[in-house]
């Protein structure tokens, strides 16, 4: 038994919305349909997993080579993100670590600032939105409380990637020539927060939307 794994999935009859006659499910009228998609089993969690690691793999390098370096990363996080939902807490982290040993080795076994932004932003950023995956865009209160995880995260996140860059010579951008140059940590500290927000409104948008797609 996994350690890590959730609870099994509730019965139809305790789902929010029970199946009919012809064995379709009918969600109560005026709301959502909130209910997660159903979790893969068996060798399909090696195949999610495996996908999802080799995605991740290629965007991450493509981040480090590239000049886009975002947007690749945030592909990257999605995917951990949805083998998190799919298969479980355990097969994510492991998705995760085979990711970083991954890219490590194809980008020349070098940890280059990309590499660092990975490890310390998007990665751990992962199972943070699927921990919170509940928290969604469609309410003030819910906006809020999510807005204020996020902007502590990215607070926390940035603060550990700037110690890291600040004490650490590494390839790549040059982000406290790029701090110096817009006014100090604390202006990007403030800035990086709405950059975040949007950013986590967007994902919670491409998952509303792979989750269609996959059920």
């Amino acid at each position: 038994m996994d350690p890590f794994e959730e609870e099994p999935d509730k019965k139809p009859d305790e789902e929010e919305g029970a199946p009919d006659a012809a064995g379709k499910d009918v969600k109560p009228a005026g709301k959502p349909d909130r209910r997660p998609p159903a979790r893969v089993k068996g060798s399909r969690r090696v195949t999610y997993s495996a996908a999802a690691a080799a995605i991740g793999t290629l965007c991450s390098v493509v981040a480090i080579y590239l000049p886009v370096k975002v947007m690749p990363l945030v592909v990257t996080a999605f995917c951990f993100y949805l083998v998190f939902e799919r298969c479980g807490i355990s097969y994510g982290f492991i998705t995760e670590a085979v990711t970083l040993l991954l890219t490590f080795f194809v980008s020349g076994v070098v940890v280059n600032v990309t590499f660092v932004m990975l490890a310390l932003v998007f990665v751990p950023y992962a199972p943070l939105a699927y921990l919170i995956r509940r928290l969604r865009y469609d309410s003030v209160k819910t906006v809020l409380l999510r807005a204020a995880i996020v902007a502590v995260f990215v607070s926390l996140a940035f603060m550990c990637v700037y110690f890291v860059v600040a004490n650490v010579a590494l390839e790549g951008l040059d982000i406290i020539g790029m701090i110096n140059k817009v006014g100090g940590y604390w202006v990007i500290a403030l800035l990086l927060i709405p950059i975040a927000v949007s950013i986590d409104f967007l994902f919670t948008q491409m998952a509303v939307l792979i989750r269609k797609m996959l059920k």
